[in-house]
């Protein structure tokens, strides 16, 4: 991904996020985006990728991870 393409994404979540919350600051997110290859022979591989935003930690990038478990798994009740 660009350095500007990167920015534009943190500035775009972050810009979401004030939009829901108004007047929170964003101190990190973790982006997990599935996808697939059009034009590939077998359209059933699955792409992945991951973002992050720009210099977080391991550690808060962990426990949104293991948050958004959590929020999954109340969901599905």
């Amino acid at each position: 991904m660009s350095d500007t393409t990167k920015s534009a994404l943190d500035d775009a979540i972050a810009a979401h996020l004030d939009d829901e919350n108004e007047g929170i600051l964003m101190t990190g997110y973790v982006l997990h985006v599935s996808g697939i290859r059009p034009d590939a022979p077998n359209t059933t591989h699955t792409v992945y990728t991951d973002e992050y935003m720009t210099g977080q930690s391991f550690h808060i990038s962990l426990g949104l991870a293991h948050a958004l478990l959590g929020c999954l798994t109340i969901q599905d009740e």
